[in-house]
C-alpha cells in the first residue's frame, strides 16, 4: 500500500495545501495594507495597528502549517516500512568491518545484529512443514526431530517420544488435508 493511496495522508496533505495558500494570500494582504499604511501620513501607532492583524493572521497559519507538516510526517513515519535492525546481511556487513578494523570486534556489533536463533518450537515446524511437503520420510524426520531435541539442554527422551507421536499424527493430517486441497482444484 503506497503512502498516498492512506485517506489521513491525502487529508493531511489537503490541509497543508490548503493553509500554505491562505498563508501566502494573507502575507501578501498584509504586505499591501502595509505599504498602504505607509504612504499615508500617520504615526507609527496608526502603522502598527494597520499591519497587526495581518501580522498575528500569519504567524497563526505559519504555526496552523507547522502542526500539519508534524502530523504528516508522523503518519508517514509511522506507515513506512522499516526494516528490522536484526538481520543476515547488517551482520555479514559488519562481521566485515570487523574483520577489516580489529579495534571494531570488542564492540561485538555482528552479533547484536545478527537475527536470534530459532526456537526449538520454530525449528521443529519447519521441520514438519519439509515432512508434510514430502522432502523427509518417516526415518528422516525422525531422526532430524531427534538431532534437534537432542541440541536442546535437558534432553528427555519421553518428552521427545510424546512430541514425536502428537506431531506424526498432525502431519499426516496436514497431508491429507493438502492431498484433498490439491484433488479439489
Amino acid at each position: 500500500m503506497g503512502l498516498l493511496s492512506s485517506r489521513k495522508v491525502k487529508a493531511l496533505l489537503a490541509m497543508l495545501v490548503l493553509t500554505l495558500f491562505a498563508l501566502v494570500g494573507v502575507s501578501a494582504w498584509g504586505l499591501l495594507q502595509a505599504v498602504a499604511a505607509l504612504g499615508t501620513a500617520g504615526s507609527l501607532f496608526a502603522f502598527v495597528g494597520a499591519v497587526a492583524p495581518w501580522v498575528v493572521g500569519t504567524l497563526l497559519l505559519t504555526l496552523l502549517s507547522v502542526v500539519w507538516v508534524v502530523w504528516l510526517l508522523v503518519v508517514a513515519v509511522s506507515q513506512v516500512s522499516m526494516p528490522s535492525l536484526h538481520s543476515q546481511r547488517l551482520s555479514q556487513a559488519a562481521s566485515l568491518v570487523e574483520y577489516a578494523v580489529p579495534e571494531a570486534r570488542k564492540y561485538g556489533v555482528s552479533e547484536w545484529l545478527a537475527p536470534p536463533e530459532p526456537t526449538l518450537a520454530e525449528k521443529r515446524e519447519a521441520l514438519t512443514e519439509r515432512y508434510v511437503d514430502g522432502d523427509l520420510s518417516d526415518s528422516e524426520f525422525e531422526r532430524e526431530l531427534q538431532r534437534l531435541y537432542e541440541d536442546e539442554e535437558g534432553f528427555d527422551n519421553r518428552e521427545f517420544r510424546n512430541d514425536l507421536d502428537a506431531l506424526l499424527d498432525d502431519a499426516e493430517h496436514d497431508r491429507e488435508y493438502r492431498n484433498l486441497e490439491r484433488e479439489s482444484q
